[in-house]
């Protein structure tokens, strides 16, 4: 099969777990383009045989800036060319999949599976809150082994540590991808609306109404004039282009268009930046663990971190 697999990843996380699924279908004889989100469109669905979308969850929905882009897309509500859905979340996918799914169905694209692969949260004040639970961390790993390691990923939000992905979860989403020939060839039958039931209840109802608006009110940056050293790393981290340079001698300026994805405070070298419960870098997260990268195969390269 000829894969069109597009991505976005805010911190590592969904780029190191894509890197793995194309290797993976690669060894299976399948041939994949892997394209990450630019200012460019996303390339013509028509050609392939298959279109993957692999990105971060973020309030329970896909980012912003994967859905403008997207949309990008030539509308073809007629056509039923199989699709798929990867994401990297730190709990629960809730309305992800859901919204996703119905998006891709007006460019003509039937999503015949989705797959989530829990890892750490990214969301600096969460980590901030999981950082003054660290003392009860050995707590939280004993309540997440065994036979209560499906409840891992609602342990994760007090201790992100809990949600490191392991072998298991990569034996799931080699399963998963495996599986993906055969679901291909029920593209018509292929129902858009629900391709995820959430285990959380309200997830999906609040990934329904989060909108940049909602998510502007408590997650607003703010960068220290005194600390930035005008180095650029925020604005060429921000999906969205709302952090711009004006005057490369002042410090970026932070537009209208931000989503609170938090991609500027977690890239910035120097302890730049703020948030809401967040003071400067201390609740960064620096991408991919050691751990991570090892269940996954991914080398310590700093340019697969955006």
């Amino acid at each position: 099969m000829k894969i069109l697999l597009l991505v976005h990843s805010s911190t590592g996380n969904t780029r190191l777990v894509a890197r793995f699924a194309a290797r993976h279908l690669e060894a299976r004889g399948h041939q994949v383009l892997f394209v990450g989100l630019g200012p460019e469109p996303p390339p013509d669905p028509r050609g392939f045989d298959l279109v993957g979308m692999a990105s971060p969850t973020m309030y329970f929905r896909p980012m912003v800036a994967v859905e403008t882009w997207l949309e990008r897309l030539p509308e073809r509500p007629g056509e039923r060319r199989p699709a798929f859905l990867l994401a990297t979340c730190a709990g629960e996918p809730g309305a992800h999949f859901e919204l996703q799914a119905r998006q891709l169905a007006r460019k003509g694209l039937r999503v015949v599976g989705a797959h989530w692969v829990p890892m750490p949260s990214n969301w600096p004040p969460h980590r901030v809150l999981s950082r003054k639970l660290a003392p009860a961390l050995p707590l939280g790993r004993l309540l997440s082994s065994g036979p209560l390691r499906p409840l891992r990923v609602g342990w994760g939000f007090l201790w992100t540590e809990v949600t490191e992905p392991d072998a298991r979860d990569r034996r799931e989403l080699e399963t998963f991808l495996d599986d993906l020939p055969e679901r291909s060839r029920t593209v018509a039958s292929a129902a858009p609306e629900r391709p995820y039931r959430p285990w959380l209840p309200g997830a999906a109802y609040l990934g329904r109404t989060m909108g940049p608006r909602e998510m502007r009110k408590a997650t607003a940056v703010r960068i220290d004039p005194a600390a930035c050293r005008r180095c650029g790393s925020c604005v060429r981290a921000c999906p969205s282009g709302c952090l711009t340079r004006p005057d490369p001698a002042q410090p970026p300026v932070v537009g209208d268009g931000c989503t609170g994805c938090w991609a500027c405070y977690n890239r910035c070298p120097h302890d730049a930046i703020a948030g809401w419960a967040s003071p400067p870098g201390l609740g960064r997260y620096a991408g991919p663990t050691a751990s991570a990268r090892a269940v996954f195969g991914g080398a310590a390269d700093a340019r697969d971190r955006g």
